[in-house]
């Protein structure tokens, strides 16, 4: 779109982000989720602090609602905490997003605790990848 996130003005290091329709989810260094949504210009981002440690976010996937009317986001900290938040289009700001901590997909072979890379697939899935296997 051209526009740029106002993460630059807090001072945010943003580590991932993936976008969904009109969603934008960015993660930062600090574990935390900031969401944004582009038909309201980038306005106030909602965010979501990490529901464990203090581990960056290593990825994001975003998956559409049934009704175009959310976005589910999921992530993976540097800690393999993995996490969900439901990101509601309307209205726009509203209250901070919650987040709920998740058990780890088991993703197969030898992923020698490396973080888990996510990816949305098909309607109502995700990729998962850690070390040398993809699920």
């Amino acid at each position: 779109t051209g526009r740029r996130l106002a993460a630059h003005q807090q001072r945010i290091e943003l580590t991932a982000c993936a976008a969904c329709g009109p969603i934008v989810v960015a993660g930062d260094a600090a574990g935390a989720l900031h969401a944004y949504n582009t038909d309201a210009e980038f306005g106030a981002p909602r965010v979501s602090r990490s529901p464990g440690g203090e581990a960056g976010v290593r990825s994001v996937a975003l998956l559409p609602g049934a009704n175009g009317g959310s976005v589910l986001a999921l992530c993976a900290s540097l800690d393999g905490l993995f996490s969900a938040s439901l990101v509601q289009v309307e209205p726009w700001p509203t209250a901070p997003l919650p987040r709920a901590r998740l058990p780890a997909p088991p993703v197969g072979g030898d992923t020698g605790g490396c973080p888990l890379h996510l990816a949305a697939g098909p309607p109502g899935g995700v990729f998962c990848a850690a070390g040398g296997a993809v699920a």
